[in-house]
């Protein structure tokens, strides 16, 4: 079976519901604000820091689909549009293309605290469209913007009226200032560009999917996709700061066959990761190597490679299925420590995501689920997540952003009743079940559960320091997005409106170290702890049957009440447990800290005690917490 060569930026609209996409997002909306939306206290939920929204004077119809974060705090958000009156938030009332009629795309780039600094958008005449469906903001303050048009005469924003065939790609690079540097776009085959990353020598990956002969994938670098052009191939392409092709990996095959890459994540040290799925007999994904999906051939497969910093690939991670599945990457990140992580969805029966387990997807295999998937650096599984639900339902992933702690954010969506992300909690989604709604979850480096959250976004960028920014969009009247100011979408709440978040949550040493109960779910620790010197001791009992305590320290820094900040710390020492009591001794440097220790058994919830305390300078004397 053939699939669309745009599948990810369609999965949410394929969605089993008998409404139309306008209509889910309104109903997502229209549970939240009756009480849907709580987030579900795993852990500490995020707060938002700011929030900033875009306003219409007229029937716009914004779809934001991406957002990357530049080393200062700033970021770049990018998404399509369709329709008139749309101000991002520069006081310009925009019109999509034809007069509001077809879909343009719309960029911009936001403070650190969330002021708009500059917006733009495309136009076009007659039938030319364009989506934008990948961001990545530079060091240097630039952007680049990966995409693709349809139609005739689309202006990208530098004065060209373009044309495209079936579909051809685009990418261009914003200056600081957001003025058009260049643009280049794709011609001779139908591609679609799914995603993009910024490289750390100022180029960008730029993922995809094609299919022709003589394929240009921009700069007149020519590529023939799978079985001599006549099935879709996947591609992995790397633009330099001036707009040339460095490289460009595709696969190829023998017979029918197709594949497509969906996302693409780069290291700091210019290598990357890229995920999508493969289907057919004899593909190559481009190491030499032949290999046929799952059931023969005829299921689709999902595959994780590691290309270098030139392009060639070091190895590659795939699914397998004892029977009619469907597995597809939508999501993927690398994390600074090398590993990586990938999300996405599987259908049918017999799936193993790598880790030996043959795992049956929702609905006795009729519907998807949604799987969570860390990498380490060789390649090799760390942990599976997968949802779980009873009777109809849907879940998948869609984006995915690595953090500085090891942990990882997936925002994606589900609908029907009983779902469960993988943290063990049953949610019905909007509409009783009937009507889909999204979430945003975070999961620490173990795989535990840090927290999930039902929310309006589509993706995820995360800051230097663990805080995130997100982007969205939502619909109705009396929304509240979580800080507490009551909105209302445009045109009395009938039309989206666009938003960038921050979300104040940070990593924390006690999150990533070990999930903890909820409030009232288990039996908490006693903990006593006493420091000098920059020494701790901690001395308390533990719930029966513990077979292990762990303590953490996490270091407080900053006098303000409402920035709360944390940052990581290490800390030498060791406990020790006899029965119930354990004693635990660290060596910690001067400041304000929190002492953690958590405890539990593999077949119960960890209990936690938390004890905070000033370590003070060697010459002051003792202080108890």
């Amino acid at each position: 079976m053939r699939w669309s060569l745009d599948h990810k930026a369609r999965t949410k609209e394929s969605a089993i519901s008998p409404l139309s996409r306008s209509n889910r997002a309104r109903t997502l909306i229209m549970a939240i604000v009756l009480g849907g939306a709580a987030a579900v206290a795993i852990g500490a939920a995020p707060t938002l820091a700011w929030v900033h929204a875009s306003t219409s004077s007229g029937p716009s119809a914004p779809s934001p689909s991406a957002i990357s974060a530049a080393p200062d705090g700033t970021s770049v958000a990018a998404g399509s549009f369709r329709g008139s009156g749309l101000d991002l938030g520069d006081g310009i009332a925009r019109t999509s293309g034809s007069s509001g009629t077809q879909r343009s795309v719309y960029v911009q780039r936001l403070s650190a605290s969330g002021t708009v600094m500059w917006a733009r958008s495309s136009t076009g005449t007659g039938t030319g469209r364009a989506r934008a469906t990948g961001v990545a903001a530079q060091p240097d303050g630039s952007s680049v913007i990966a995409g693709y048009i349809e139609g005739s005469s689309v202006d990208l924003g530098d004065g060209v009226a373009r044309s495209a065939g079936i579909r051809d790609g685009f990418t261009q690079r914003l200056a600081p200032d957001g003025a058009v540097r260049w643009v280049s776009t794709t011609s001779g085959g139908p591609l679609t560009h799914t995603g993009a990353s910024p490289v750390a020598d100022g180029g960008t990956l730029v993922s995809g999917g094609f299919s022709g002969t003589g394929v240009d994938l921009g700069g007149g670098v020519l590529r023939t996709s799978a079985n001599g052009g006549t099935r879709n191939s996947a591609v992995v392409t790397k633009f330099a700061g001036d707009g040339s092709v460095v490289w460009a990996r595709v696969s190829d095959s023998t017979g029918a066959s197709d594949a497509q890459s969906t996302s693409v994540s780069a290291f700091p040290d210019g290598t990357s990761v890229a995920t999508g799925t493969f289907q057919g007999a004899a593909v190559d994904l481009g190491d030499g190597v032949i290999r046929t999906s799952a059931n023969a051939g005829s299921a689709g497969t999902l595959f994780v490679e590691k290309l270098t910093a030139n392009g060639s690939i070091a190895w590659v991670y795939t699914s397998a299925a004892a029977g009619t599945s469907f597995i597809t990457g939508q999501g993927v990140g690398a994390l600074p420590d090398g590993t990586s992580a990938v999300t996405g969805y599987f259908r049918g029966a017999g799936v193993d995501l790598g880790d030996g387990i043959a795992r049956t997807s929702a609905n006795a295999g009729a519907d998807n689920s949604l799987f969570t998937v860390r990498l380490r650096a060789d390649g090799t599984v760390m942990w599976v997540r997968v949802s779980g639900a009873t009777g109809t339902s849907h879940a998948e992933g869609v984006n995915l952003t690595g953090r500085s702690d090891g942990s990882v954010v997936t925002t994606g969506w589900f609908s029907g009743a009983s779902v469960d992300l993988g943290d063990g909690v049953s949610r019905t989604s909007a509409l009783g079940g009937t009507d889909a709604s999204s979430f945003l979850q975070a999961v620490a480096s173990d795989g535990s559960t840090q927290w999930t959250t039902t929310s309006f976004s589509t993706d995820t960028a995360a800051l230097a320091d663990g805080s995130l920014l997100t982007t969205g969009a939502y619909t109705g009247t009396a929304v509240d997005l979580g800080d507490g100011v009551v909105r209302t979408s445009p045109n009395s709440g009938t039309t989206p409106a666009a938003f960038v978040a921050k979300l104040g949550d940070r990593p924390t040493a006690q999150n990533a170290a070990a999930p903890t109960a909820d409030a009232g779910s288990a039996p908490r620790l006693t903990a006593r702890t006493r420091c000098a010197r920059g020494r701790c001791i901690t001395t308390g009992t533990a719930p029966a049957g513990t077979t292990y305590v762990r303590q953490v320290a996490t270091r407080r820094t900053g006098t303000s009440a409402r920035l709360r900040a944390r940052a990581h710390a290490r800390a030498t020492g060791r406990c020790t447990t006899t029965g119930r009591t354990y004693r635990c001794r660290l060596t910690l440097a001067a400041g304000s800290w929190s002492i953690a220790t958590t405890a539990g058994t593999a077949k119960t919830t960890l209990a936690r005690a938390t004890t905070y305390v000033r370590v003070r300078t060697p010459r002051l004397p003792a202080v108890t917490g």
